[in-house]
């Protein structure tokens, strides 16, 4: 019977045996048939991120050209443009639609790059939260942007979609950076670091918030200062839409 015991797991059909010992010691590998190492998955997020970037870098300056032509209502509906999906083709409806598509366009690359960090544990565990952040802010900036039609061009409204929008591409630069860190095989000593200088980084931290407020602020005077070159008897809201 001891014996019968002791040869009985050689009778098990090989086929079972080897699923079982592929299932225990070789894990099921990762795109193009290897795993990626967590500083391989940190530049795949860095470079996705610097994408994104680029991307939205593209938008705020076709944004400021609806801005300078008056394009902001040439699509008085929103989502669509008009009520179709491809506009008719006049220079101001062209500028809002191409603004509107590469909204969209960054929305999905940024939902790409948190779906990739979301699969990886190490990545996800460094820079969740700040990629949770870009989603909300994402959301806030697709409200903005349809209450900017829908409020005919409210400074408050116009003035708050840029400040968040700059906020956005501020989440994605520090991501992008940090990942890129992340991403080094190996970490720069300590002692191997250039020291700080003294009082620079709060002096970087003052300039990075004055040029903010500048910029919003400039934002808000935009729309205001239209509002007061607009002709006796015409509308505000039509004057600010259309040059």
């Amino acid at each position: 019977m001891l014996a019968f015991s002791a040869v009985q797991p050689q009778n098990t059909p090989r086929s079972v045996r080897g699923r079982s010992a592929a299932l225990v010691s070789f894990p099921r590998p990762a795109l193009g048939g290897r795993r990626l190492t967590p500083q391989q998955s940190f530049a795949i997020t860095s470079r996705l991120a610097l994408a994104t970037m680029g991307l939205m870098f593209a938008l705020i300056v076709v944004g400021s050209i609806v801005r300078t032509t008056g394009s902001g209502l040439a699509c008085p509906d929103w989502p669509l443009c008009e009520g179709r999906l491809i506009p008719r083709f006049e220079s101001h409806v062209l500028i809002e639609w191409t603004h509107r598509l590469l909204a969209l366009l960054v929305s999905l690359l940024l939902f790409a790059t948190v779906f990739w960090s979301a699969v990886r544990r190490e990545v996800r565990s460094r820079i969740g939260g700040l990629l949770g952040l870009a989603v909300l802010l994402l959301f806030a900036q697709v409200m903005l942007g349809a209450l900017t039609v829908w409020k005919l061009l409210s400074p408050a409204v116009v003035s708050s979609h840029l400040a968040v929008g700059l906020l956005l591409f501020a989440t994605l630069l520090t991501i992008a950076f940090i990942a890129a860190a992340e991403s080094e095989s190996e970490p720069e000593p300590v002692e191997a670091r250039p020291t700080r200088t003294p009082g620079l980084l709060p002096l970087f931290a003052l300039g990075t918030i004055l040029i903010y407020a500048q910029a919003v602020l400039g934002g808000w005077s935009a729309p205001a200062r239209r509002r007061s070159r607009a002709p006796t008897g015409r509308p505000a809201a039509a004057s600010g839409s259309r040059p």
